[in-house]
């Protein structure tokens, strides 16, 4: 088969190289089959591993998806979304992967890489997120700004703060090297690449009045080794890669529906309400046993995700040249969706059942906790950094050095 026109862009795109810091300085390996039981397995599938077998992922369990603390064991916390996340983004990967390799930008042995790189993007996705998910992140960012009014910070690595977002310290997170490289999680490229949707820095962010970002001040240059490597700068635009649509994607879908099947659960809306809104897009003959009434919700979900999951690919090949170019301009690949009808109709009347989830009273109420316990801890290691920073006769000094280790 004749190699399609993105076949070298593949060969970057699929990095299996990781970062390092020796002497202070940073490079990529040199070997990427030189570690331990990389014959059985691909870096990619250890990065997959690294995030499932890690503390951090099983702490996971104790954070918000929707709907905090909750009392029935069914509920949704960010480790079972996570899971359901990379399990979609392995049907979406392999979907898409014959698609290009009908195109002859891969080739048979790429799929693995595809593939894996794009699952641990998705179990990853959500590993930097704060106590409380959003509200997390605001309250974050509201105890940056009440401490900027008292020392007027000057470092753009303050916009790291005051902008706080879960998805840069994810980032931030994958990607760190030092000072132990088995300290943390120590990603490919690929798979780095496969979970950034907004591949720009916080000082970007901040410049363009608060946009999202992926990216803290503080990882610009490993970032930029990163892009070059994946070739995914162009002049001085940074471009998304590809397998990130794939991992918002699978995202996207679980959260849309299950988000849903959660809030019946919990007696939030009424199942007849959420089975009329999902039964609507499903093929005739679907609909009609969803409309008998026997069969559950859960059989219903379970054909939306697959529909959802034929659709997000059709769209991905639909825009396959300008998404690999870096010219695709609507964001995401649910903004390519009509509105008005099936698939593009069901989500948007889901989108307008939001209010009721986020201002449901056991929600806000610990919400409103949350605004009150993470300015506190953050109070409690702002005046322990100031002291550590400010004690010159190092009365601390094997304290201050191991904190600095660990931070």
């Amino acid at each position: 088969m004749a190699k399609g026109n993105h076949y070298k862009l593949w060969r970057k795109l699929l990095s299996p190289r990781r970062l390092y810091i020796e002497n202070g300085e940073l490079h990529f390996s040199a070997n990427v089959h030189s570690e331990a039981g990389q014959v059985d397995r691909t870096p990619f599938e250890r990065d997959y591993e690294r995030m499932l077998f890690s503390p951090g992922f099983r702490r996971m369990t104790g954070k918000t998806q929707v709907q905090p603390f909750g009392e029935i064991d069914f509920i949704h916390n960010r480790l079972t979304h996570s899971i359901e996340v990379a399990a979609v983004c392995h049907s979406l990967a392999k979907r898409v992967f014959a698609y290009v390799q009908d195109k002859g930008d891969v080739v048979s042995k790429d799929k693995e890489p595809f593939v894996w790189a794009t699952k641990a993007a998705g179990i990853a996705h959500d590993i930097g997120n704060p106590p409380y998910g959003h509200a997390g992140e605001a309250a974050i960012q509201s105890w940056a700004n009440r401490i900027a009014n008292k020392i007027e910070p000057n470092a753009k690595s303050w916009y790291d703060i005051e902008l706080f977002d879960g998805n840069a310290q994810g980032f931030h997170l994958l990607s760190r090297c030092d000072p132990r490289p088995n300290s943390y999680y120590h990603f490919t490229c690929a798979s780095l690449g496969a979970v950034v949707k907004y591949p720009w820095t916080s000082v970007d962010a901040k410049k363009k009045g608060g946009k999202k970002f992926d990216v803290f001040s503080i990882d610009e240059d490993s970032f930029k080794m990163i892009w070059e490597e994946l070739g995914l700068i162009k002049g001085e635009k940074f471009l998304r890669h590809p397998l990130s649509y794939l991992s918002e994607a699978a995202d996207d879908i679980c959260y849309r529906i299950l988000d849903f099947e959660d809030a019946v659960v919990s007696g939030i809306l009424p199942e007849s309400e959420v089975r009329g809104i999902l039964t609507a897009c499903l093929k005739p003959e679907d609909r009609e046993k969803a409309k008998s009434g026997k069969k559950e919700l859960q059989w219903i979900r379970g054909k939306i995700i697959g529909l959802l999951i034929d659709e997000f690919t059709s769209q991905f090949c639909n825009n396959y040249d300008s998404i690999m170019d870096g010219t695709f301009n609507k964001g995401d690949l649910r903004s390519c969706f009509s509105k008005k009808v099936g698939i593009g109709k069901m989500l948007s009347s889901l989108d307008k059942k939001y209010d009721a989830l986020f201002t449901e009273r056991h929600k806000v109420l610990h919400e409103i906790g949350g605004h009150y316990q993470i300015p506190r801890v953050l109070d409690g290691y702002w005046e322990l950094l100031k002291a550590m920073f400010s004690n010159n006769d190092r009365s601390v000094p094997q304290f201050k050095d191991l904190v600095l280790q660990r931070i």
